[in-house]
């Protein structure tokens, strides 16, 4: 999860996260999908220290808002 050419965004706090399954694929049904994305999304949270404020897994998306500590 880098930058990939955002570093223009590195005096932001907060950001806003969509993401979509290909071809809306409904992967989020089952528990054991959503532990996964929640395992994903808890080892990139330590790796880049960044706050969860809020998330909403969807059965083929999910949302989340975050807050991070701008580069200085």
């Amino acid at each position: 999860m880098g930058l990939r050419g955002r570093n223009n965004l590195i005096s932001e706090h907060f950001f806003f996260v969509t993401t979509t399954v290909i071809n809306f694929s409904q992967v989020f049904i089952s528990d054991p999908c959503c532990d996964i994305l929640i395992k994903n999304i808890k080892y990139y949270q330590e790796r880049y220290e960044f706050e969860i404020l809020a998330y909403c897994i969807m059965p083929s998306h999910f949302h989340w808002i975050v807050k991070v500590n701008p580069l200085s």
